[in-house]
């Protein structure tokens, strides 16, 4: 029961000092983004001067490219010599490609750290789950408070693992919504509520971050507290002298 009595402790303090270490509201990690994201839209340049610029001076600018004349097709339709996009000769076009528009590295960082201690937390709740399932006995009439119990405690982790699986779900969901944001503001630089968007939407997902951190410390210090008032119910349900599964974990 090592497992219980220790490591579980032990995640509930390692728990609380993440959420120590985190304010709230992580202002100076979305402050240091927006420089980035209002730098978007500036004034076209020449290609060649496009072209020498690194990616991070490229976001939101457009180049001015030349493409082929227009030639007329046997089938009557018409097209660029040399790209198949139609744009005119000295026409101004959007520099998508080459932009590079960073994650909120707080963020990112913080995410990370969730992302370990979720995994973590599910390997712990299956091999929790696990010993509590090889303890319930054979079914029978009567005398059943105890499997009761088991199965109590089997529904609480069950719980733990949906929530635990639903965070990484919104990991994945915030990077793709996020990354459409930027797409936005890159192809529409001077609509302000594209920028304002993506800021809110980091000071969201900070917030969500950090309740995260506080749901996994409360799931540990839940299934500790259901676990030990109970355990000789769940270890030895209907009060039989064996025990053949205390010493597995």
């Amino acid at each position: 029961m090592n497992l219980i009595h220790i490591r579980l402790p032990e995640k509930v303090l390692e728990m609380q000092k993440i959420i120590t270490g985190l304010p709230l509201v992580d202002s100076s990690s979305i402050k240091a983004i927006e420089s980035e994201i209002d730098a978007i839209g500036v004034m076209p340049i020449d290609s060649k001067e496009f072209s020498k610029l690194d990616p991070c001076q490229r976001v939101g600018r457009s180049a001015k490219v030349s493409v082929g004349k227009k030639r007329k097709l046997d089938d009557g339709a018409s097209s660029a010599s040399d790209s198949s996009v139609d744009y005119r000769e000295g026409e101004e076009r959007p520099a998508f490609m080459d932009a590079h528009v960073s994650s909120n590295k707080k963020i990112a960082e913080l995410t990370n750290t969730v992302k370990k201690e979720v995994i973590e937390m599910i390997e712990t709740m299956g091999v929790i789950k696990l010993y509590i399932q090889l303890n319930i006995p054979q079914i029978e009439d009567g005398n059943n408070f105890g499997v009761e119990i088991q199965e109590e405690a089997v529904g609480e982790i069950s719980k733990v693992e949906d929530m635990a699986f639903a965070m990484l779900d919104g990991i994945n969901k915030y990077f793709i919504l996020r990354g459409k944001l930027v797409s936005k503001v890159l192809r529409y630089p001077k609509i302000k509520d594209y920028k304002e968007s993506i800021r809110e939407l980091d000071g969201k997902r900070y917030v969500r971050l950090k309740m995260a951190c506080v749901d996994i410390r409360n799931s540990y210090m839940t299934l500790h507290d259901i676990i030990t008032k109970n355990e000789e119910k769940i270890r030895k349900p209907r009060g039989e002298s064996e025990d053949a599964m205390t010493t597995m974990y």
